[in-house]
């Protein structure tokens, strides 16, 4: 009997600590439906031709980009997430909002024939009835899609899904009132350690960038083979952080066109990184924007302990298996592939 109990046992560990391999897609800070923003409007005493032909420009190498994922995806890619800043924003009412929100989505799971799991970016819900507009079309948009969510009550747009034996955490920074820090923190308690392979963060701004940048978010995350997910900063680099039980992981992905498309040698190592850093924002704008930089480095700098940047704009695939994570970076005008390396 003891040894039945015990093969029982053992066949619920295996279960649980083997999972299924996969893969998605990862994009961030696309910034579509500019042609619907002020930026774009023709009450912007500034717009130009030139703005025009951007817009008009761009929606054509986005939908290049969305084709080729779904060229490429095979049967192994499940979905794409975004980590925030799907569209442009700064709408004028929660109609327009709500309805250039919704072609966004539609533009992204339409093209890449895959399901859109999302946060909330700083411009995501940006303008006139924006952040109802986002609720009310994010939360239809989850309730569709064939990994189920369960959704936290409280104000913002924190939930949290499975796939394969895995554990995805979003985490809504940006709207007022979301207690995402804090609802992080309960879903990384000690008692998942067991449940889940690996635990993907995904939040709109990352550890670098002054997002969930304390040493409780680390330390919690560290328990678990824990990956975060992130944008905002419009860089596409991996970082790996020292907590108390272990390393962190962070993905950046910069995915908007109209930054440039190009690949330098990267940059790797923590001391390489702060010092990039530095250089690059050498010419502040703003003693607002100097104290940001020391706080950046002064909340990042103890715990980082390695550092890649591919210099480039595009999208990531991340193989997810039992052997660990694979990160391949395909540039947005589809140059250039290459495979950045093992989280895990």
């Amino acid at each position: 009997m003891k040894l039945v109990l015990f093969l029982i046992a053992a066949g619920t560990f295996l279960a649980l600590a083997a999972g299924e391999d996969y893969s998605f897609y990862y994009i961030s800070d696309t910034h579509l439906g500019e042609a619907d923003s002020y930026n774009m409007s023709k009450s912007n005493p500034f717009r130009t031709r030139k703005d025009i032909h951007r817009a008009d420009k761009y929606a054509g190498t986005f939908d290049a980009m969305f084709r080729h994922m779904a060229g490429h995806k095979g049967s192994e890619v499940k979905m794409v997430l975004s980590g925030g800043d799907l569209i442009e924003g700064g709408s004028f009412d929660a109609k327009t909002h709500g309805a250039t929100l919704q072609r966004a989505i539609d533009r992204v799971c339409g093209l890449t024939g895959l399901p859109l799991y999302l946060t909330n970016g700083n411009h995501d819900d940006w303008g006139l009835g924006g952040p109802e507009a986002f609720q009310q079309v994010v939360r239809a948009q989850l309730a569709k899609q064939p990994f189920p969510v369960k959704l936290d009550p409280r104000p913002g747009l924190n939930y949290t899904f499975e796939v394969g034996g895995d554990l995805y955490v979003v985490c809504d920074y940006h709207t007022k009132g979301s207690p995402w820090i804090w609802y992080l923190l309960e879903q990384l308690k000690k008692e998942v350690a067991g449940k889940y392979r690996y635990v993907f963060l995904l939040t709109h701004p990352g550890l670098v960038c002054g997002g969930p940048s304390t040493e409780m978010v680390v330390d919690a995350a560290s328990q678990f083979k824990s990956i975060f997910l992130c944008g905002h900063s419009h860089r596409t680099m991996i970082l790996k952080y020292e907590g108390r039980n272990g390393m962190v992981s962070e993905l950046m992905i910069a995915s908007m066109v109209s930054g440039n498309n190009y690949y330098r040698d990267p940059v790797t190592g923590p001391e390489a990184y702060w010092k990039d850093f530095l250089k690059r924002n050498a010419r502040v704008n703003s003693q607002k924007d100097l104290e940001n930089v020391r706080f950046i480095e002064r909340e990042g700098r103890g715990r980082l302990r390695d550092y890649f940047e591919s210099y480039g704009n595009g999208y990531a695939r991340v193989d997810v298996s039992d052997q660990g994570i694979t990160v391949t970076f395909q540039s947005a005008d589809l140059s250039q592939e290459c495979i950045i390396r093992k989280l895990y």
